[in-house]
Order: C-alpha cells, then sequence, then structure tokens
C-alpha cells in the first residue's frame, strides 16, 4: 500500500469508538469511565480554543508528546491562566505546532476536550497542590476516551503529520530494470524504537496509564487498545504487538522500575514526579521515595545494571535522593524479581 499524505479519520474514528466498546462492554481492571472524574481538573476547550474546569460529563483526550529544549512555548501559570480560559486564547499562532494538531484530531474524532500538561498544570504552582496533578495522572490518563501520542520528532513544534500543515514524509521512489520500487514504510516495532518520545521518563507513565493510544508517526497512524492483542496500523491493516512497550497494563514493581529508568529526564531531580503517577495507581499514596510502603521489604532490594563507578542524582535545591532508594542513582536499576505487584 503506498502511504497517504493525510490521516484516513474513518479508520481511526472506527478503531476508537470498537475500542471503546469492547473495553466498556469486557471491563478492564485499569479502566475507568470515559468522563471526567478528577474534581477541578483543567481541560482545553477543543471548540472554543480556550482552558476551562473540565464537565462533570466530559470526554477528553489526554496528548503525550516531547516538550523539547524550548523553553518560551506557551504554558499555562498562576499570571496567564485567566487570559487562557478567555474564547479563542489558544489560537494556531500562540501554540507549538504538536498541542495545535491534537486539537484539530480532536475536533475530527468528535471529542469535545483535550488534557495537555503544559496548559492544564500551572506550571509555577505552589508545589504541594502540583504535586496533587502529578499523583493524579493514573487517573488523567487512564480516564482520557483517547491518548493521542506525537511519537514522530524531538519536539512540541514537530506537529503531528497528516493531520494539518505538517506533510508526511514522502516514501522514496525508484525503477530499475523496468521494475517500479517504493520504500517501505517502517514497521511499529521500528518506529517506536527510533522515536525520542519511547526514551523519554515523563512519557513513561503517560503511555503505561493510557488504555487507548493513538500513536501519530512519520508515515501513518497507529493505534493500541488495551483490550485487543493486535496493533492497527492505517497502512497495513492488523498484525500482532510484539513490540515490548510500557504495557498495556501496569507491570510488577521490579518491571516498572527496570523500564522506567531506562530513559532520560532533562532535569534529573524529576525522577519521582515522572514516576508518580505510576506509584500512586499501581501501589497508592503510601511510599517513600519511590519505594511503596506495602511492598517495601521487597522493593528495597534493588541494584545498578552498570558497575561502579555510577553516578549519582542530583536533587533539587533544599532536598536530596537518600542513598537507600534507587532515585538515587543515576542510570537502569534492577529490583529482585520478589518485588510483588
Amino acid at each position: 500500500p503506498i502511504p497517504q499524505q493525510t490521516v484516513d479519520w474513518q479508520k481511526v474514528n472506527k478503531w476508537v469508538k470498537n475500542c471503546h466498546n469492547s473495553v466498556k462492554s469486557k471491563g478492564s481492571r485499569q479502566t475507568k469511565p470515559d468522563t471526567s472524574q478528577v474534581t477541578g481538573l483543567r481541560v482545553i476547550d477543543t471548540r472554543q480554543r480556550c482552558i476551562t474546569i473540565a464537565p462533570a460529563a466530559c470526554r477528553y483526550a489526554a496528548l503525550s508528546y516531547v516538550w523539547g529544549a524550548t523553553s518560551s512555548d506557551l504554558q499555562a501559570t498562576t499570571l496567564n491562566i485567566k487570559d487562557l480560559m478567555r474564547k479563542g486564547s489558544l489560537d494556531s499562532l500562540s501554540l507549538p505546532q504538536t498541542i495545535d494538531d491534537a486539537i484539530v484530531s480532536c475536533m475530527k474524532m468528535g471529542i469535545g476536550y483535550l488534557w495537555v500538561d503544559r496548559l492544564c498544570i500551572l506550571q509555577d504552582d505552589d508545589p504541594s497542590r502540583k504535586a496533587h496533578w502529578l499523583n493524579s495522572m493514573g487517573d488523567i490518563y487512564a480516564q482520557a476516551y483517547v491518548t493521542i501520542i506525537a511519537l514522530a520528532g524531538n519536539n512540541a513544534q514537530h506537529g503531528l503529520p497528516g493531520v494539518n500543515l505538517v506533510k508526511r514524509r514522502a516514501s522514496w521512489t525508484g525503477t530499475t530494470q523496468g521494475i517500479y520500487l517504493i520504500e517501505k514504510a517502517p514497521a511499529y516495532t521500528e518506529g517506536l524504537r527510533k522515536s525520542r518520545w519511547s526514551t523519554r521518563g515523563w512519557t513513561f507513565q503517560e503511555a503505561t496509564l493510557s488504555s487507548r493510544r493513538l500513536l501519530f508517526s512519520d508515515t501513518r497512524v497507529f493505534y493500541e487498545c488495551s483490550n485487543h492483542k493486535n496493533i492497527k496500523d492505517e497502512l497495513t491493516g492488523d498484525y500482532p504487538n510484539t513490540a515490548e512497550t510500557a504495557g498495556t497494563a501496569l507491570l510488577s514493581y521490579a518491571k516498572v522500575v527496570k523500564q522506567f529508568t531506562k530513559r532520560e529526564l532533562t532535569w534529573e531531580c524529576d525522577v519521582l514526579r515522572a514516576f508518580a503517577g505510576v506509584l500512586h495507581t499501581g501501589w497508592g499514596p503510601e511510599n517513600y521515595y519511590g519505594i511503596p510502603l506495602n511492598i517495601f521489604s521487597d522493593a528495597i532490594l534493588w541494584r545498578t545494571v552498570k558497575k561502579k563507578p555510577y553516578s549519582t542524582r542530583h536533587a533539587a535545591p533544599g532536598d536530596a535522593f537518600p542513598s537507600w532508594s534507587w532515585s538515587s542513582i543515576k542510570g537502569r536499576i534492577t529490583v529482585e524479581p520478589s518485588a510483588r505487584e
């Protein structure tokens, strides 16, 4: 099949609808109602293009993407939040391309609201209030009707190829000995392996906690449903999911820590904040420096994959990572298999 330049929204909408209906009918330990149950949750109104408080019966999408090094991109703060709640404040010129494309995608799917971290969490908020939202990531992503994943690109300006302004990468074509050739588009596993998104620490919990994932690559769209074993591929149809992704449900504590610590963080002191959603969803709010208290005697049995010398992690000013916690060490960590779920 020849890749198309724009997303086949009819096909995508069918995927999402079928997945939602199957998960809802069969039930899932991880899946929550497809309406917001998080009190005071801020979302983007995709029709009015502004920030609002999520209505009681609110079907919304969540966005998972790579921020990148650009600090000048629009963020919600205590100073500008009132302006961002005005109708039309989030126009295309003011937004990074990926967020603007995510709004367009919601409109194509008939989803009225979108949750994006940098615009729905006040970035300069009081640490305790900000921690509340970081700890609520499990509910935010699990309750999303679908999570839009920007698999392509290294920053928020890359956009979602095939949605609006950003074009999909053209396939190489040529002829030899009278035979017409076209480059085979990268498979899902290859696209995932080469993506910047799959290496970032913050995106780990976003993939792990989402029950429906719509992934935009440079060539096409993929779809993962927590209740199905197959990958939906816009170009080639269905095939078994053999990729070692974050998983369709929470893994054991040992496996989660191992997968998470493979990833990178721009600010190494963010390690526990980026892990908070998974920790709270899988093992509850009682934990200390990344170690759940209900499995403490098992979870404390960790070691580094790399032999000494290894690098210690620098904490934020006024804080410290205790040496008995794996959060104090940079790099891959292994926890003894006895650490239960």
